[in-house]
């Protein structure tokens, strides 16, 4: 499982950046209608319960800056159910997020973190990312305290 997560992360990078190098993307269809949203985030816990680090946006818009979480965990069985918030600053704007996600209490490392994602709200460019829903995987370094992933979503742009 966690070699297909591995697999899945590494496929999802090679479309971040065959997204980001073509300017010509295959969303040239109208503004109301669904387009695809990868967000990339590289970050390290900075308590037990922040993480901050970097993220990408690529597809229906196109911007790095800065990932904030603030998040709560409770063992529920053989799995930490992870819950919060994030707040993305970015050139463009700001996006504000929920999550839950889950995390396999199985003591290996590295280990795999995967759930939902709901853009709540935004500003600037991202104003209207209102309840825009999506689904994250990550890589958990708990040594290095390090964690990368990626999550997707389908979203409206104006």
């Amino acid at each position: 499982m966690k070699n297909i997560k591995l697999k899945s992360l590494g496929i999802s990078a090679v479309l971040v950046l065959a997204m980001v190098l073509s300017p010509a993307s295959a969303f040239a269809s109208s503004p109301s209608s669904p387009k695809f949203l990868l967000i990339s985030f590289d970050e390290n816990f900075t308590s037990n319960s922040t993480i901050d680090g970097t993220t990408a946006l690529a597809g229906a818009f196109s911007d790095t800056g800065t990932r904030h979480y603030n998040f709560t965990t409770q063992q529920v069985g053989n799995q930490v159910i992870v819950t919060g918030t994030i707040l993305i600053t970015a050139s463009q704007g700001t996006i504000n997020a929920t999550f839950t996600g889950t995390i396999p209490a199985n003591g290996s490392n590295p280990n795999f973190i995967e759930g939902s994602e709901t853009l709540t709200s935004g500003t600037g460019a991202y104003a209207g990312l209102n309840n825009a829903h999506g689904t994250f995987e990550a890589t958990i370094d708990f040594i290095t305290g390090n964690i990368v992933g990626v999550g997707d979503f389908q979203v409206k742009v104006k």
